[in-house]
């Protein structure tokens, strides 16, 4: 009987860990353009190819591990990217002043492990700051994001939340 009362207090232990639930905080995010500040949003309206370098600057409430996530929606002519390639490139990325690598965990373009100083996205993917091989934490994210794309009719959200 005192082996199942052990078990028994044991397994609500683990019950009781496995069920503390994780809370993002968000992150403020701006984004500039040549001095410009654009929000959170980049408009993409184009008949030709254009390309923007755009920086992004988020501030957390306090140090933590942070995960970039871009999203993507199509514009009134109902067009993202549709005649032509959109290509998103992350680099010169630092944390809280220094230079790290990224990492995207859920990716259709990068092979799962994979980090380096400058990655390629598309919207819906996941970014994260690593050091040698390891997610970091921080409160102060910059990086350069420079966005091309073909005939393009859509937004493009930069959202940073810790964890």
């Amino acid at each position: 009987m005192r082996a199942l009362n052990k078990f028994t207090l044991s397994f609500l232990a683990i019950m009781a860990a496995s069920t503390e639930q994780v809370f993002a905080q968000e992150c403020d995010v701006t984004l500039t353009e040549s001095n410009r500040n654009v929000g959170y949003l980049i408009t993409l309206k184009s008949k030709t190819k254009d390309t923007r370098i755009i920086t992004l600057e988020a501030t957390c409430p306090r140090s933590s591990q942070l995960v970039v996530s871009i999203e993507g929606e199509l514009g009134d002519a109902g067009l993202f990217a549709q005649t032509g390639p959109l290509n998103v490139r992350l680099s010169h990325t630092q944390l809280d002043g220094r230079y790290v690598d990224l990492a995207q965990p859920r990716s259709s373009k990068a092979p799962r492990g994979a980090y380096a100083s400058s990655v390629m996205a598309v919207p819906g993917d996941l970014i994260i700051p690593i050091v040698s091989g390891r997610p970091v934490k921080g409160r102060v994210l910059t990086m350069q994001i420079e966005v091309s794309a073909v005939k393009a009719d859509g937004l493009l959200s930069f959202l940073v939340n810790g964890y």
